[in-house]
């Protein structure tokens, strides 16, 4: 390797680092993708049982994420059919992310299903559907007439372009349920649905604004390949996809490292520019210092003009070469999270998602269909069960958990076996065991529908913690923009159905950034501009994939 220099070198193959490595790759530059751990996605990869067991008894190099972990003494058999993922998501059916996959060709290594239903509980032992389009108010038979007229006018309103609307007018400040209250007259139970289940907000100092985009952008994901507005990747969701990512990266030349250590990283002040075919494509002057990556058993160090990795990697030498990379001012909010404890659980049957109905003005004749398909509803291999606080005896009164349910029809578990993930957020700094505050909820969802709860084959708690981001945003006029060391930021741990968006914008952030280092002669700018099709240029016509 020490005479084949780099213009990016990238240090974790997480699913922002994998973005950026793909869109740099594409564009012809010279990349280098290091992973110290033996799989790639970082801290959202999809691991086989066996794999996952070991990152919980020894996390992984470089990381600080988790805390307060504990398991299950006995592993189930088929341990490596098993597909688990750090990072469990949905993803909406059109965004950033999805544009990504399709214009990039990663559709193409990936495989998806719709996320079959979406459910909130109702405190009480059952669990309340969430409406997200016309058809889903008229079909539901626990609202009433009049609560339906006003549902279906806030989400004809929330689908739309509100910002200059009259019912927003005076009221930004508002709390979002006290605006549903007081603005569209819905009562509390359709206020939670959509609160929690509808926006995924989990916090009271969300704007109303923030969440009406983010409202807006799942109802009009909804149709696009389903009923759904969201999906579900195979073989334990976005940690696969990672790795597509990383595999158009190779087609397009990225050199792959993974399970070395990285022995030392040093400065380089020039590097021997006499191999012209080799030659990266950029030409940084002196006032951009340069690099020498040593890893384990590989000969020769690996020579780059920028690296791009988290802070656990920078020594002291290189702290005023960093360089945060901005997050738009409106992603604020999701680097606001508090720390997740989170509960990885196998069970041997879904959890029952049949939906009590109200008997009375809103029976018709179809009800015995209606019927039929509620029964249906306890069959179901994907869906979201939100737990709204105060909900759950024993549970948070601040916070409410969410919970996603993967089967065998994702491809990540043996046949008639289940993966529910659970998150609960909780207090920063708060010295609380997550087994203790998670077990009410998992009492209550192995429970639904049952005389007596099932009990899991295995599970797991820890503490997730946010990780570092930029303390400025884009635009901020503080912003280091003279580093040639890039800390992209962490993936969100919340909301569920944001997660890869937000990733995915980012990484296009720090593309953008290096592009006005590494590409001085200023051509590959102008292409960039002109045939952008997403977070990266498309260099031909690409034909949407199917996905």
């Amino acid at each position: 390797m020490e005479d084949t220099p780099f213009d990016v070198v990238i240090l974790g193959t997480g699913l922002t680092e994998s973005v950026v490595a793909a869109a740099l790759s594409k564009w012809g530059f010279k990349v280098a993708h290091v992973d110290e751990n033996s799989y790639y996605g970082g801290n959202e990869a999809s691991l086989t049982l066996d794999e996952f067991v070991e990152w919980i008894d020894t996390p992984p190099p470089h990381s600080s994420k988790i805390s307060r972990a504990s398991r299950s003494s006995e592993v189930p058999p088929f341990a490596r059919q098993y597909s688990i993922c750090l990072c469990p998501t949905i993803i909406p059916s059109t965004g950033p992310f999805i544009d990504a996959l399709v214009q990039s060709g990663v559709s193409k290594y990936s495989s998806f299903r719709l996320l079959e239903r979406i459910a909130v509980y109702d405190g009480s032992g059952g669990l309340k559907n969430v409406p997200g389009s016309k058809e889903d108010v008229f079909k539901n038979q626990d609202i009433s007439l009049i609560q339906k007229r006003r549902l279906m006018r806030f989400l004809t309103f929330a689908i739309g372009d509100f910002e200059q609307s009259s019912e927003l007018q005076d009221k930004h400040d508002l709390p979002f349920t006290v605006f549903l209250e007081t603005v569209f007259r819905l009562d509390k139970e359709l206020v939670d649905v959509i609160t929690y289940a509808l926006a995924y907000s989990n916090k009271e100092a969300d704007s109303i604004l923030t969440i009406l985009h983010r409202i807006r952008r799942y109802l009009r994901s909804a149709g696009r390949y389903g009923p759904s507005p969201f999906l579900v990747g195979h073989y334990g969701g976005i940690g696969e996809i990672t790795q597509g990512f990383c595999r158009a990266a190779a087609v397009n030349g990225a050199v792959y490292i993974l399970g070395k250590k990285i022995i030392s990283i040093n400065a380089a002040e020039t590097l021997n520019q006499s191999i012209n075919e080799e030659s990266p494509k950029s030409d940084l002057s002196k006032n951009h210092p340069q690099y020498s990556v040593t890893l384990e058993d590989i000969p020769g160090p690996l020579r780059t003009d920028v690296i791009i990795g988290t802070n656990p990697y920078v020594s002291n030498q290189f702290l005023s070469r960093r360089q945060y990379s901005p997050f738009s001012s409106d992603l604020k909010a999701a680097y606001k999270a508090n720390p997740i404890a989170r509960c990885i659980a196998i069970i041997e049957s879904p959890i029952s998602m049949s939906f009590p109905s109200k008997v009375g003005e809103d029976d018709n004749e179809d009800s015995e269909q209606e019927e039929n398909a509620r029964n249906s509803n306890d069959k179901v291999d994907t869906a979201v069960l939100v737990l709204p606080q105060g909900s759950v005896s024993g549970g948070s009164s601040k916070f409410s958990a969410v919970a996603l349910m993967t089967g065998e029809g994702t491809l990540s578990t043996p046949k008639g076996k289940y993966i529910l993930y659970i998150a609960l957020p909780v207090e920063p700094d708060a010295a609380v065991d997550p087994s203790q505050i998670l077990h009410p909820y998992i009492d209550v969802l192995l429970k639904l529908g049952r005389e007596v709860a099932q009990e899991p084959i295995f599970t797991a708690f820890y503490i997730e913690n946010a990780g570092e981001t930029s303390p400025h945003a884009v635009g901020d006029p503080q912003h280091n923009v003279h580093g040639s060391w890039f800390i992209p930021p962490p993936v969100p741990l919340e909301p569920l159905g944001d997660i890869a968006d937000i990733a995915t914008r980012n990484a296009e952030n720090i593309f953008r950034n290096l592009l006005d280092i590494l590409d001085n002669d200023g051509e590959h700018s102008r292409r960039v501009n002109t045939l952008s099709g997403g977070i990266w240029p498309q260099l031909i016509d690409l034909e949407e994939e199917e996905v």
